[in-house]
């Protein structure tokens, strides 16, 4: 919320959407922002954040719900990578599986 309300910029967007790919976060419904900022925000101003943030990630969760076993298994190949110091794009691409699968393990897609 605090990269929207300092830097609304078309790389800002880029960034949030490469820092939720990486993560196994669940998304966050425009109603559970509500829930924890409508006491202290305007609602107008919540919704510009979650408009902001459903468009860096892709996608309009209509309810707070979990990540793909595909995105999830893309975290944890990318955790032990990076966990054994392996994780850039070089040693990705060494990795013997299809194209698709390297282009999303790095954040490609």
């Amino acid at each position: 919320m605090k990269i929207f309300l300092q830097f609304p910029e078309p790389s800002a967007s880029e960034s949030v959407r490469l820092i939720w790919s990486s993560v196994p976060d669940s998304l966050i419904s425009l109603n559970e922002l509500n829930q924890y900022y409508g006491a202290v925000m305007d609602f107008e101003v919540i919704k510009s954040i979650f408009e902001f943030y459903s468009g860096a990630v892709e996608i309009k969760p209509s309810y707070c719900q979990p990540r793909s076993l595909m995105h999830l298994s893309k975290c944890t190949v990318r955790s032990v990578m990076e966990m054994n110091g392996q994780l850039c794009p070089k040693n990705i691409e060494n990795i013997f599986i299809p194209r698709e699968l390297r282009t999303y393990l790095k954040l490609q897609e």
